[in-house]
């Protein structure tokens, strides 16, 4: 089975709502399996109630021009307030409907995400359009328990949406490869792109093959960037190395 997935590359611009809706638009009419925004790529970390109404309305935006697409739509990460709790939460949007709100467990401390931000739980993978997708949200990358539980769960896709910077580029290459491979799993991290005050990102959205190979990378370019996967070919790698299985196997004999 081949998979069509539309990672959007954002710009930090005061046009990056129009272009995000552009970009989801594009996907739709495209007719890509899936489209994936960055992580907090609207508002910022800052969970003002102006930004919390702001996210609002433009999932609501989301919903309704999905209502007639088969397409599965990330668009992103945004604060979400529930009770006196606030996440970091990742939407998937499927047929006009949140359908799944996977909340971000390791905030980013050096970045104040813990002032704000409650965790959330461990990754579940959805099945949709006989897909199966997990999410991780950007320094969650970082953490191999989060990808692990996503591997015991068989995923065919990881989306990871972040904001990465630049100064350490190099990690966010390493890390999404390394958990391609080590996950046997295609992983793709969609960036944003541009400048934040002192902080630059360098965009580099990029989809790896559970083989290590780098299929796409859309560089320090703003626009959706697509690439086809062949889900087969994770399940003859699979067979070729059954590392899942080996986990699988120490856990009933109560090794791990």
């Amino acid at each position: 089975m081949k998979v069509n997935i539309g990672l959007g590359q954002i710009p930090l611009s005061h046009e990056r709502e129009e272009i995000a809706l552009s970009i989801l638009k594009e996907g739709i009419s495209r007719k890509l399996d899936i489209i994936a925004l960055p992580e907090m790529w609207l508002t910022g970390f800052n969970p003002y109630d102006t930004n919390l109404v702001h996210s609002e309305a433009f999932l609501e935006q989301v919903l309704d021009f999905s209502k007639n697409c088969n397409s599965i739509i990330i668009p992103g990460s945004f604060p979400e307030r529930e009770k006196d709790r606030i996440f970091n939460t990742a939407f998937v949007v499927h047929k006009g409907e949140i359908i799944h709100k996977r909340r971000k467990l390791y905030p980013f401390e050096p970045m104040g995400e813990t002032k704000y931000f409650a965790p959330g739980d461990y990754p579940k993978v959805l099945e949709i359009n006989n897909i199966r997708v997990g999410i991780a949200i950007c320094y969650e990358l970082r953490f191999p328990d989060i990808f692990l539980s996503l591997m015991l769960q068989e995923p065919d896709i990881v989306i990871v949406v972040a904001q990465w910077p630049i100064n350490r580029v190099e990690h966010w290459q390493t890390l999404l490869k390394a958990r391609a491979i080590e996950g046997q799993y295609f992983v793709a991290g969609v960036n944003i792109v541009g400048e934040k005050g002192k902080l630059v990102f360098p965009g580099c959205s990029s989809i790896y093959h559970p083989l290590g190979n780098l299929m796409m990378n859309a560089e320090d370019k703003m626009g959706l960037f697509t690439c086809k996967v062949d889900l087969e070919e994770t399940i003859e790698y699979r067979k070729a190395i059954p590392v899942l299985k080996d986990i699988k196997r120490a856990k009933l004999n109560g090794v791990i």
